[in-house]
């Protein structure tokens, strides 16, 4: 009993760096997922704050000086150098608390992968969240599976007449519309009528080509 409390003692603390979104999405199928203003730094500070009142984590973050009521400082920035940055600082566990893709440095940088072997990210895949993060995509999967009760819906690409197209579909109003890659609750609006709609859709339209 006493060798395994010896080694559960000699066993190192997780090293834990928060991520938060310093990187702007990329277009993907024509449409650009919105920048959170910030960039989850608040909630990155909540996370970091949190574990740091743990005492069997350590916390690793950018700045010294950090302050409970402040967020700056809590959290690095998940582009290439702020995940170094992280790493050179001693961090063995990254928290991913950021918007992923197939192209981010979690998933491409060749300097981070050199660590591959001593890192752990906490995070969904980036490829896996670029493929579902659209709700277009998502909508047909689960009705070609069958076996689930989904909503109608519609597609509207940007155009011109707008409300023509809008009486083309023939809705049931109230609608939601939405964006197809958005952030939260970002650009969701309940329509209750065709000119809500219309105006909604021009507001969507002006982040992406394609709404729902």
């Amino acid at each position: 009993m006493s060798n395994i409390s010896q080694q559960m003692d000699s066993t190192p603390k997780p090293r834990v760096a928060v991520l938060y979104q310093g990187l702007d999405p990329p277009i993907i199928n024509g449409i650009q997922k919105p920048k959170k203003p910030g960039g989850y730094l608040d909630s990155g500070a909540d996370i970091a704050y949190t574990l740091s009142q743990s005492p069997d984590i350590e916390v690793v973050c950018p700045s010294n000086d950090l302050k409970p009521e402040d967020q700056a400082g809590w959290s690095f920035p998940d582009t290439e150098d702020g995940i170094m940055e992280a790493i050179e600082k001693g961090a063995n566990h990254l928290w991913a608390n950021t918007i992923l893709f197939a192209a981010h440095p979690l998933q491409t940088s060749a300097r981070i992968a050199e660590h591959q072997d001593r890192i752990r990210v906490l995070c969904q895949g980036p490829l896996i969240v670029e493929r579902y993060d659209d709700k277009e995509f998502v909508n047909d999967l689960l009705r070609s599976i069958g076996g689930f009760t989904m909503p109608r819906s519609w597609t509207m690409n940007e155009s011109p007449n707008v409300e023509q197209d809008i009486q083309k579909l023939g809705l049931p109003f109230p609608v939601v519309a939405k964006p197809i890659r958005g952030r939260g609750s970002h650009g969701v609006c309940v329509c209750h009528d065709s000119q809500e709609l219309a105006d909604h859709a021009r507001s969507l339209f002006k982040e992406s080509p394609a709404i729902m």
